[in-house]
């Protein structure tokens, strides 16, 4: 159909639709019908794919080619079972991938796009895969298109339609029908398509088509052509996994010939080295990493930040910058007006003013639609405007109105704002949202409709309506910051009527914004003129007459000041960027404890003045940009990360994107923010909280630590394996294990510890930390001292049982080896969990590790004790005697451990 054709009128009629929009239950129906709004997703790999991409980790490969030459060599038992645990191993990596699918639906979930969408003629939140065609959706400057449709009411908007046409430059859209009957996309102006962006103004359009029928939709295949990537930390150890394997079968090969020119038979000196390798692989390294990060996703979904990058997991441990916008995140986003001035006492004025310049409105389920400093006039105007809804002559008075409350001129003259913020009662605290009456707002609405208007953007700080009145003139009002709605006005009304605005009363007007300022509030100038004009424009924003202020506070967070203490403790540097003025973002900034000290504040003016060197010598000093643009964002992000810092950065709007993408990690705001500026990120916080972030910080330190516990944990037990055999290689003593018994403590006793280790609860000591350097190796700190070191001390307890069952037979010194590897390595995970003693951390305060301890400890049992088992992995039962020193030498090393702990304190915060 050529809806770019028809009249608005056509539109309802063809779509069975009207202006108030669908009734919930004709959408509900139309969904079911039709199905949600959404691309289909590329099909899923199959189970067959998956499981065979778990044999690719070239470790594995190594021990499949061991496997085949064991086989050649007549030793097909071992071989067998080699192959069974590695297919046991591959199961539960496919279990583990469908988990981590369905987690990361469940995080898309959380973190999916939302739109304004008009129901029985009532405005309300959605989600937007739940339009339907014939809805009426409504648009505003920084929201993503959600679905194909035709405008029918248009407010100056333009939309930039690149990932359709190509076309770069944004497409300024009307309402009104075309006459071509055939255009391009390009030239469809009004019509709106999915996927395009809303730049500027604002438009309620009919929904024509969803899901895979949009033109999104019919190039769907292009937008799904992404690919998984593994994040930085899986490619060092991905790295460092293909030179141990060099590193593995260099060292076997010279085993291999060592034992040949000592006269070992070749398949045993072969089946020695085979040992070696299986000794020294971590299998489950690779899987162990990936579950840290699935968990800590998790986690940090849980807490509110919903991880869109698996990179900015690890990445969030080693922050060392966190830049945050102010409003929102530091503060409540509950904005409440407190004071006004007003010159003329006419409050009833500014309490209508407030209603018809704005572009909220509050729902009938009491829900806030808009910017919330939209939302903060609109309760003004309720709490402070004219109740009597029987009243006939209620026409807003512009000339000579000396209408004068006494409760209000008290509350706004005597109000004393100036206290601290954390003592800070809210008058109206306890009014429950229901006792307003919402239908003062439709009133007045009535009686000044809107016949034009000129939406706010941030480049003039103004917005402006054309409204007709009761005597049928044109009436022009602008709100927006004061500085630049004060150049505007040449006439002031005041308690004498319409005055000219000298330069004495701009002065008092001038302070009396700063003082509003200085005590941290946000401030916004009213102002109008009468006018014959039909339309306006930008030129007609001049020759005003001043009305008033308005001062509204958007109180701190309670939970930022704990936060930024925290970040002072983590030698994390918290940095405020905000667009409100200098003043206003100083007094939140000190009292929250971003600005302090030596610490200065300074505007994106004076920053334009400052070389790179001059930023890059006073950067540590500034703790608070105001009146910043995206360029200068993105110009304090690359100073602070030439400077070797890793820098998180907040953003909700859409010229926030580019800084968002220039962060090492970009988190966008899940409520308030812009689905451009989610996709832009790394992270989204589901409350916009700026808590939430540290508490992120916190966790991936968590997981970044818990993964080096858990390599830890497998390369040290590996490490004793690997000089175990090496020393009874280079002793001339037999091979104290068969490949099987040490490929059975790597996949079915290590993995079960390794896995507890990512359930390791984060410690509240790690915010007391230096971030780690990007440049850091996962090996800082002394780790690899630290295995080598745990490696020999298990080591010398598995070769004291190998000498100790060698008094018997081979076969019970090789029982005896594999038993302490076995179930030294399993009591090593406690060793692990923490610098500090694992008395002081207490055993039970990680149960997945006590379970783990016991499931392998009850496989070993089983392998010793069981007849057929016992054959199967070439060991005997041994008598209590025998198993006595087992337990005994397997718990020296937690003594050792335990010792050292006790003279080996954690290095100090640098």
């Amino acid at each position: 159909m050529n809806f770019w054709n028809m009249e608005k009128e056509e539109m309802f009629i063809s779509f069975d639709s009207r202006e108030k929009g669908l009734s919930e239950e004709e959408a509900q129906i139309r969904l079911e019908q039709y199905g949600s709004n959404a691309l289909k997703e590329k099909k899923p790999r199959s189970i067959m794919s998956i499981f065979a991409e778990q044999f690719k980790d070239f470790l594995i490969i190594i021990l499949i080619a061991s496997a085949a030459v064991s086989i050649a060599f007549g030793e097909a038992k071992s071989a067998i079972t080699i192959f069974i645990v590695l297919l046991v191993n591959a199961a539960l990596g496919v279990i583990q991938h469908q988990k981590a699918e369905s987690s990361l639906k469940s995080l898309k979930k959380l973190s999916s796009q939302k739109s304004v969408i008009i129901r029985d003629g009532i405005k309300k939140i959605t989600d937007s895969e739940y339009i339907v065609v014939g809805d009426m959706v409504a648009l505003e400057a920084g929201d993503i298109v959600p679905a194909d449709g035709r405008i029918i009411e248009c407010k100056s908007l333009k939309v930039t339609e690149s990932s359709l046409t190509g076309e770069s430059a944004s497409v300024e859209k009307t309402a009104f029908p075309l006459s071509s009957k055939n255009p391009a996309i390009a030239d469809q102006t009004n019509m709106v398509f999915s996927g395009s962006l809303v730049v500027y103004g604002r438009a309620v359009f009919l929904v024509t088509d969803t899901g895979m029928n949009t033109q999104m939709g019919k190039i769907a295949s292009l937008l799904q052509s992404t690919a998984d990537k593994k994040t930085p930390l899986q490619e060092r150890l991905d790295d460092f996994g293909k030179k141990l394997a060099f590193f593995i079968v260099m060292i076997s090969i010279i085993i291999f010939f060592v034992n040949l020119s000592r006269g070992y038979a070749i398949n045993d000196s072969f089946m020695f080295a085979v040992a070696l390798a299986v000794a020294a692989i971590p299998e489950a390294l690779s899987s162990v990493v990936t579950i840290v990060m699935a968990i800590g996703t998790k986690r940090m979904a849980s807490k509110n930040a919903v991880v869109r990058k698996l990179s900015a997991v690890e990445t969030l441990g080693a922050a060392s910058v966190i830049c945050s916008d102010k409003t929102g995140t530091l503060t409540q986003n509950k904005m409440s007006v407190v004071k006004t001035y007003i010159p003329s006492d006419n409050h009833s004025m500014i309490d209508k003013m407030c209603i018809l310049v704005n572009d909220s409105c509050i729902s009938a389920d009491y829900e806030d639609i808009g910017d919330p400093t939209e939302t903060a006039l609109l309760y003004h105007a309720i709490k402070n405007g004219d109740y009597n809804l029987n009243q006939q002559n209620s026409n807003l008075v512009l000339e000579d109105s000396k209408l004068i409350k006494e409760d209000s001129k008290t509350k706004y003259e005597r109000s004393n704002l100036k206290q601290e913020y954390s003592d800070l009662k809210q008058q109206d605290s306890n009014l429950k949202q229901e006792d307003y009456d919402f239908k003062y707002i439709e009133k007045i609405k009535s009686q000044y409709p809107r016949i034009y208007e000129l939406p706010f953007d941030s480049e003039r700080k103004l917005m402006s309506t054309l409204h007709k009145t009761a005597d049928d003139k044109n009436l022009m009002l602008v709100k927006g910051a004061p500085d630049v709605l004060l150049k505007k006005c040449n006439l002031i009304h005041d308690e004498n009527g319409i005055t000219e605005l000298n330069e004495e009363i701009r002065r008092n007007l001038h302070d009396i914004n700063c003082g509003f300022a200085d005590d941290g509030l946000r401030v916004l100038g009213f102002a109008y003129k009468n006018t014959a004009a039909q339309k306006i424009n930008t030129s007609d924003e001049s020759d005003l007459i001043f009305a008033g202020l308005t001062a509204m506070i958007d109180p701190p967070r309670e939970e930022v000041f704990a936060a930024v203490q925290k970040c002072e403790r983590a030698g994390i540097t918290p940095i405020m960027i905000t667009g409100d003025h200098k003043s206003t973002a100083s007094a939140i900034a000190r009292t929250l404890g971003i600005l302090d000290g030596d610490e200065i504040a300074i505007e994106g003016s004076q920053l334009d003045m400052m070389s790179e060197d001059e930023l890059m010598k006073n950067l540590e000093k500034i703790s608070v940009y105001a009146r910043v643009s995206p360029e200068h964002k993105i110009r304090i992000v690359k100073a602070w990360q030439n400077k070797g810092r890793i820098v998180a950065m907040t953003g909700d709007g859409v010229n926030d994107a580019p800084s968002l993408k220039q962060a090492d990690i970009g988190i966008a705001m899940g409520i308030t923010g812009t689905q451009v500026s989610k996709d832009a990120s790394a992270m989204v916080l589901t409350d916009d909280n700026f808590a939430t972030i540290v508490e992120a910080v916190s966790e991936g330190r968590t997981v970044y630590t818990n993964i080096k516990r858990a390599i830890q944990f497998l390369l040290s037990g590996n490490t004793a394996g690997i000089l175990t055999v090496i020393y009874c290689a280079a002793m001339g003593l037999p091979n104290p294990f068969t490949a099987l018994h040490l490929l059975f403590i790597n996949l079915a006793t290590d993995s079960l510890p390794a896995i507890a280790l990512a359930m390791e609860p984060g410690d509240s000591s790690n915010m007391d930390e230096s971030p780690r350097r990007k440049s850091d190796s996962i090996f800082a700190g002394g780790l690899g001292k630290t295995i080598i070191l745990q490696g020999t001390v298990i080591a010398i307890g598995t070769l004291a049982a190998f000498y100790i069952g060698l008094k018997s037979d081979i076969k019970t010194a090789q029982t005896m080896a594999f038993s302490t590897l076995c179930l030294s390595r399993l009591l090593h995970g406690f060793n692990v969990r923490s610098y500090k003693s694992i008395f002081k951390i207490g055993i039970l305060s990680n149960i997945y590790m006590v379970y783990a301890v016991l499931a392998g400890f009850a496989l070993l049992l089983s392998v010793l004790y069981i007849p057929f088992a016992n054959s199967a992995f070439e060991v005997k039962s041994v008598s209590w005697e025998y198993f006595r020193w087992v337990l005994g030498l397997s718990i020296v090393p937690v003594i050792v451990t335990e010792i050292a702990k006790r003279f080996i304190r954690k290095p100090e915060k640098s």
